[in-house]
């Protein structure tokens, strides 16, 4: 009997392995040709815009009476490391008519004290308008307000105010400088990251040349880790010293340069990053703002914005645009990246399955056909088959279900593929606009590039699979990035 059941249980084994190795194999081969018609159809895009952009006269759109003006929104959370080059750099940016908004969301460090000692802050007066729907309930609710402070009159600089509010989360502080802002159009950036100072001019020309179709527009977000940062420019670029933000330079240039863009072309973009991205207001207060309670506050709004505008019957498009840069500061210690990674993953999950009936819905054309079920087969399932994967595959292996020939050639197979598609990314990013010049740093970056799916695959995987796991077991943590300023770990010149 006992051998009955071993025979029973072998036979049955060896079914499921072969099974599963079969879904991973067809997975794999799925979801990398899929990155590879991305990043195909983004350099006929990429090609094509950088075309239009030789003929481009942005000065035309600093001075044109139809650039609309706009609220710059700065969340800011024990930000006090790197608030003071942010700032700077978006009070410099050349643009027409622009207020900078910095939202102090109750921080417990010296975020508030460091810009009160770098600006002369007068206290002023600020209204908090307040947004209700049609049965004259309150639409959009923040955390109340305790003061606010201006600064004004410095030539060839944007003007300044700064929100101090009680803490509620970064949507929160977003709705709240929504609320007190003056423009029709309002800018999201985060407080660790800076922007170049013709990032809003390329990111607003979608907007200038189709306001009535344009309603939001986000561009390319580039790590800053490494770069010497000087009074909120970017001085010179370079690459960091440490490993973890390297992999996460080429895992953003796989990011923007290929799914973001290629969405993006067929209107079924389902993010915009919330490093920098603009919105017309009017659109996100109909979409109900902010989700305050959102692990993924910038992708919440852009699939709420896709569902207000489809069951509005209004015709409309969210553009990504690969030339505007802002630089942000990326983990650079385990710890970090895996609060990071864990939380990004049970925020989309939460914003999937909270709209899991857009998925195949005609009522959403490309956002119900292609973008829901690329995130719900690929993003969101991803790490559960990729770890099976890691697992399965030498099993079948050790056992004798894989012959070796077959395993070195899908292990040679798996490398390969995806180094190409790592370096594809690096050289598009290079015949779009040169940012690492120098013989070494594309060495470094083509290095980081082959151990990228032995190494930082495999790790991120995991913190997905985690990030499951707790979304499961109802854990939401936010958690903190360490933030050691932009200059710490720059490369010495």
């Amino acid at each position: 009997m006992a051998y009955e059941l071993q025979k029973y249980l072998m036979i049955y084994g060896i079914k499921f392995v072969r099974f599963v190795n079969l879904t991973i194999i067809v997975y794999f081969f799925a979801l990398n040709s899929i990155y590879l018609l991305q990043l195909i159809f983004s350099r006929s895009g990429l090609l094509g815009h950088l075309s239009r952009l030789f003929f481009s006269d942005y000065g035309s759109i600093s001075t044109s009476t139809y650039t609309p003006p706009i609220s710059v929104l700065m969340p800011a959370y024990n930000e006090e490391a790197t608030i003071l080059d942010s700032v700077d750099s978006l009070r410099k940016l050349d643009y027409p008519e622009a207020e900078i908004i910095v939202i102090n969301d109750g921080s417990a460090d010296a975020t508030l004290d460091t810009l009160k000692e770098a600006y002369t802050l007068e206290p002023i007066d600020k209204i908090v308008r307040k947004v209700k729907d049609k049965g004259g309930r309150v639409k959009i609710a923040t955390e109340p307000i305790i003061g606010a402070y201006r600064v004004g009159g410095d030539v060839g600089l944007l003007p300044l105010i700064v929100i101090d509010k009680f803490q509620g989360g970064k949507a929160d502080a977003l709705n709240a400088g929504i609320l007190v802002s003056r423009y029709p159009y309002v800018c999201s950036v985060d407080a660790d990251s800076m922007l170049e100072p013709d990032a809003l001019l390329k990111v607003v020309k979608p907007i200038v040349e189709n306001p009535d179709l344009v309603v939001a527009s986000g561009g390319v977000v580039r790590v800053a880790n490494g770069c010497e940062i000087t009074h909120g420019r970017v001085k010179t670029v370079a690459l960091p010293e440490d490993r973890l933000p390297m992999f996460q330079i080429v895992e953003y240039l796989r990011a923007f340069l290929g799914a973001r863009f290629a969405l993006g072309q067929i209107r079924a973009l389902l993010i915009v990053s919330g490093v920098f991205a603009v919105f017309r207001k009017d659109v996100v207060i109909g979409a109900g703002g902010y989700n305050r309670f959102s692990l993924v506050e910038d992708m919440e709004l852009v699939v709420d914005i896709h569902r207000y505008l489809r069951e509005s019957r209004r015709p409309y498009s969210i553009v990504f645009v690969p030339d505007p840069i802002a630089w942000t500061e990326v983990p650079a210690t385990l710890k970090s990246l895996a609060r990071q990674r864990i939380r990004w993953h049970q925020g989309l999950m939460e914003v999937l399955l909270h709209n899991r009936n857009m998925l195949f819905n005609p009522r959403y054309g490309s956002v119900g056909f292609v973008a829901m079920p690329y995130y719900f087969i690929f993003e969101m399932m991803g790490p559960i088959i990729e770890l099976f994967g890691y697992i399965s595959i030498p099993l079948a292996y050790i056992f004798g279900i894989l012959k070796f020939p077959e395993f070195i050639l899908f292990i040679i197979a798996a490398f390969l593929f995806g180094t190409f598609l790592s370096i594809f990314a690096l050289l598009l990013m290079e015949s779009g606009r040169r940012q690492y010049g120098s013989r070494r740093d594309l060495l470094r970056l083509s290095w980081y590039g082959l151990l990228d799916n032995v190494v930082y695959r495999p790790l991120v995987s995991i913190l997905r699979f985690i990030g499951i796991i707790h979304f499961y077991r109802v854990k939401r943590e936010w958690g903190e990035m360490e933030h050691r300023g932009f200059n710490e770990g720059a490369k010495a010149a």
